[in-house]
């Protein structure tokens, strides 16, 4: 539960500062008296007890600014409280700062950072990875108006912050300390990051504006880097014909599907045979630069993504970039052909952070905002497709070079694309651009003279020393030795790994930890644990030989990928320079072309009667 102090008084010292007292359970005090009393919950309602109710904090919120604003609104009141810091910009959370700016005089915003995840992380006031800030809303029992938003950023060690804070005396606007944000309605209580000149960029989702989370399992097992695993898992869970037995396997959530749900003309798990078929397993996006599998089967998923699956077809391409959480080191978006897991970028954290190029398996409807292409064709005097587009962000935004340019705003801001004005530069953004998007879909997409189909280019001194031949038991068997370059894996070896490629990383990813650990045979993350299911359990038995060819393409791909990083870092430079074509000259999306598109429903029935 987070720490929270309700204030309800008459008393004309209205800044007086509660928060150092740690508070366990929420309280209503009178400040004339200085006598705290506790105070049920809202009727037929309760708090939250445990750390798994308490992340639907905006409840916490919503009961306080009931019970101290609400009821008595000529009342003055202050709120207080220190939670997760995520509700002072995400966009799930516009109504809740809505209210906010409505029923309160004045808020106030201590932001005390604290980010423990990623490559930029900073120290927290708690043993805990998610920023948290202190806000405090003041109501002034005068006539209601648009509040008024300060906001000041702690930043530094634990101490540093406390020390800090034991110097607030006072909410005192005049002190210095405090940036008075502008704005309205549901709008961020934090400055937008970056400055005016990114904002005056557009933002990656309104030139793609369809985004939405890729799809989310929930459980671990319907997914793994071989078929043979999943198709041991599938005979594991039906092993069994007790349907609590199979649910337990099954890792049955407090929400979503269950082994009874019945899904698309699908027979419920729970009344499959023992000796039933599964569905086909085909490829599935798992991590940034990772393709594995898992089955086309929706009844093993928590959301399905069913617009994804509709969209899938030999011309669709995914960018995934993070909408709401932070980008720190590599590159700011990622590709995929396969459908992506909601985790993709990252491995954590996913949101609505997938956007498709096409709306439609016959990429017949571009994800691009209307009119874009035709004003962008005019100004560049030439046609431009929506592979033309892709290719100029991935060859922009694509690379390290831009996440060390623009981190500061990227701390609290989605991707925003710095669109040149000029036609050569584009073109040559576009060219650069294709030839990542070829590399980084294993030669699958954006094919031509150059990039042959399905086959990533060999590099000079990079190959197998000695092929892998059994599986390595742990992430322990995998090491490294820059002075030679040698990546061993159990009893392989590879020759020709840069120190550059072995440490590429994701928004702290690291990619070939990631990639090589999920091939081993106790895995990595959950599998490995102690929270680890009996299907989770199921691992790879052994190296599967495609392996072999599957992790040089990938170092491969790595590579190259490096080595065009100085050329897209000289031309974001060069496009910086010169004009940039502003946000508010293109065309805004519409709210039909945000939506995502109505999905016809499958209908598994005929297939599957087939398989019995």
């Amino acid at each position: 539960m987070p720490s929270t102090t309700v204030f309800s008084t008459p008393s004309k010292d209205r800044h007086r500062l509660a928060f150092r007292t740690p508070f366990s359970a929420l309280q209503v005090t009178d400040l004339n008296s200085q006598k705290p009393r506790q105070r049920a919950a809202c009727p037929r309602q309760r708090l939250a007890r445990t750390p798994t109710e308490a992340s639907g904090e905006p409840y916490f919120w919503r009961w306080a600014i009931w019970k101290a604003f609400q009821q008595d609104p000529g009342d003055q009141a202050i709120i207080s409280f220190i939670t997760a810091s995520s509700w002072l910009t995400g966009p799930a959370f516009v109504g809740l700062r809505d209210l906010a700016r409505r029923t309160a005089s004045e808020i106030w915003v201590m932001d005390l950072g604290g980010e423990g995840r990623g490559a930029r992380q900073e120290e927290n006031v708690f043993d805990i990875q998610t920023p948290v800030a202190i806000v405090t809303l003041v109501r002034t029992g005068k006539a209601a108006r648009e509040a008024s938003v300060y906001y000041r950023r702690f930043r530094g060690t634990r101490a540093e912050k406390f020390a800090a804070l034991d110097e607030v005396a006072r909410l005192d606007p005049d002190d210095g300390t405090w940036e008075c944000l502008p704005g309205g309605a549901g709008d961020p209580l934090a400055p937008a990051s970056g400055g005016e000149d990114w904002a005056a960029m557009p933002a990656l989702a309104d030139l793609f504006p369809w985004q939405q989370p890729g799809m989310m399992y929930n459980r671990a097992w319907p997914v793994a880097p071989d078929q043979d695993t999943l198709q041991r898992r599938w005979r594991e869970l039906l092993a069994d014909p007790s349907a609590d037995a199979r649910a337990e396997k099954y890792v049955t959530g407090h929400s979503g599907r269950t082994i009874h749900t019945a899904v698309s003309g699908l027979t419920p798990l729970a009344a499959l045979p023992a000796d039933a078929e599964h569905r086909p397993i085909t490829r599935v996006a798992w991590r940034s630069f990772d393709r594995q599998w898992t089955f086309d089967d929706p009844r093993l998923a928590k959301t399905d993504s069913p617009a994804l699956w509709q969209a899938l077809s030999d011309r669709q391409l995914f960018f995934v970039s993070p909408r709401t959480a932070r980008i720190s080191g590599g590159p700011a978006v990622t590709v995929a052909t396969a459908v992506p897991d909601k985790h993709y970028f990252v491995g954590s954290y996913g949101g609505k952070d997938v956007i498709p190029l096409y709306r439609d398996a016959e990429a017949a409807q571009p994800n691009v905002t209307g009119g874009l292409l035709p004003l962008l064709g005019e100004r560049y005097g030439r046609e431009v497709t929506p592979e033309d587009l892709a290719a100029y962000v991935m060859g922009v935004a694509g690379h390290d070079a831009y996440v060390q340019r623009f981190d500061e705003a990227l701390e609290g801001s989605p991707v925003r694309v710095p669109l040149t004005a000029d036609p050569d530069l584009f073109t040559r953004a576009v060219k650069l651009g294709e030839r990542l998007l070829w590399l980084q879909t294993y030669g699958e997409r954006f094919t031509g003279a150059d990039r042959p189909a399905g086959r990533v280019p060999r590099i000079p001194g990079l190959g197998w020393e000695a092929p892998v031949t059994a599986l390595p038991a742990s992430p322990r068997a995998v090491s490294y030795d820059p002075a030679t370059q040698r990546l061993t894996v159990g009893d392989g070896v590879v020759t020709g790994v840069s120190p550059e490629v072995r440490a590429f990383t994701v928004s702290g990813m690291n990619i070939l930890d990631k990639w090589l650990g999920a091939r081993t045979a106790t895995g990595i993350g959950r599998a490995a644990g102690k929270a680890a299911t009996p299907l989770d359990r199921i691992r790879p038995t052994e190296w599967a030989d495609e392996w072999n060819d599957e992790l040089l393409d990938l170092l491969r791909v790595l590579t190259e990928t490096v080595s065009l990083g100085g050329d897209q870092a000289d031309l974001l430079d060069e496009i910086l320079a010169g004009d940039l074509i502003p946000a508010n000259e293109l065309p805004e999306p519409t709210p039909a072309e945000r939506k995502v598109p109505k999905t016809i429903k499958r209908d598994f029935s005929t297939a599957q009667e087939e398989m019995f």
